[in-house]
């Protein structure tokens, strides 16, 4: 399975027992794909940098979901289908490999040694002698 970000963005017409349903459906049918939602982002309703369809407005939702690579596709297929949605966004997310603490404290010792390095080959510069 891999780790994607979906951005969504429906209709702002859609009252809220209306737009929870939809949002149900969107996720029975990423669970029928073998996907999980992990993440949800509600971000509410904000205006648009431009019309979609005649709508000046629109509610954001953003999750962090799981989805096996040949689904992808179907899953796509079947959220354009839906007339709530307004527009939504699709995308593929690394893995995180190692923490960001460890990854700073990796680059700092990685820092160290080089300056080590860098003092060891040091010479005086021309011009200069050392008495």
């Amino acid at each position: 399975m891999h780790s994607y970000d979906l951005a969504l963005v429906f209709s702002p017409e859609l009252e809220g027992q209306v737009r929870e349903k939809l949002v149900a459906k969107i996720k029975k049918v990423l669970v029928d794909l073998d996907g999980k939602v992990g993440k949800e982002d509600e971000w509410g309703k904000r205006e648009l940098a431009y019309p979609i369809k005649k709508s000046q407005e629109g509610f954001f939702l953003l999750w962090e979901i799981s989805l096996p690579p040949q689904a992808v596709n179907e899953f796509d297929q079947k959220v354009k289908l839906e007339e709530g949605i307004l527009r939504h966004l699709l995308v593929r997310t690394e893995a995180k490999s190692q923490p960001a603490a460890e990854a700073k404290t990796k680059v700092t010792v990685e820092s160290k040694e080089k300056k080590e390095v860098k003092k060891e080959k040091s010479r005086p510069k021309k011009g200069k002698t050392r008495k």
